[in-house]
């Protein structure tokens, strides 16, 4: 009897061990299949995605066009055209806040297409801040209908047409390195279509919480 138990112990023991090394020699090649992988993947990544080649594959030809458009808010600034534009806002929004919402979020969507929607909002923001606006607007709710158009304007406007945002014209170009050709005339129709009556219709309830709520 008690050597079929010492026999008994033996073979379990035996057994424990042998499963013991399987899965350790299985965790080893886990492990090495798990550094090959990264190994492999880390450098096909680095052999692809090299610094130089993401660089070179940066739409370039926007920069000139978008600095332009800074450097035009800034002489704008410069040569009181701002100042005048302040007042002529002014004018044309008065002490309503239906002119305020719908006048200029109508004309931040059309200067978004005219300069960018980056510029634009500068451009805008420092009209809005003129003491010739700011000031002669004692009115806070218009104020706060002037900012929040303008908020919206510089985001909807940019889907007007491709020049309307920084997006649109990488986009454009990113595409047509691919051999994918998408004409500003064709953007413009899709453009006009989807996105004037979400213009009309945000504006509208924008105006609806400013006066009601």
């Amino acid at each position: 009897n008690n050597n079929n138990n010492a026999a008994a112990q033996f073979s379990s023991d035996s057994s424990h061990s042998s499963k013991t090394s399987s899965r350790e020699e299985e965790g080893d090649g886990r492990e090495d299949d798990t550094a090959v992988f990264v190994q492999e993947h880390a450098g096909g990544a680095s052999a692809r995605l090299s610094v130089f080649a993401i660089v070179r594959s940066a739409p370039w030809g926007v920069v000139p066009f978008v600095l332009s458009m800074f450097v035009l808010v800034e002489a704008l600034q410069r040569d009181e055209w701002v100042a005048r534009l302040a007042r002529l806002l002014h004018d044309v929004v008065g002490d309503n806040v239906a002119s305020a919402v719908f006048g200029v979020g109508w004309l931040s969507i059309l200067a978004c297409n005219l300069i960018n929607n980056q510029p634009m909002t500068i451009l805008f923001t420092r009209i809005l801040l003129h003491p010739d606006f700011a000031t002669a607007t004692p009115d806070t709710r218009v104020r706060v209908s002037a900012a929040l158009a303008l908020v919206w304007g510089s985001n909807v406007g940019a889907n007007f047409t491709l020049i309307g945002a920084l997006a649109g014209i990488m986009w454009n170009k990113i595409l047509a390195a691919k051999g994918v050709r998408i004409s500003y005339l064709t953007f413009l129709q899709y453009g006009l279509f989807t996105m004037t009556p979400v213009a009309m219709l945000a504006m509208t309830v924008l105006f609806l919480q400013l006066q009601f709520l």
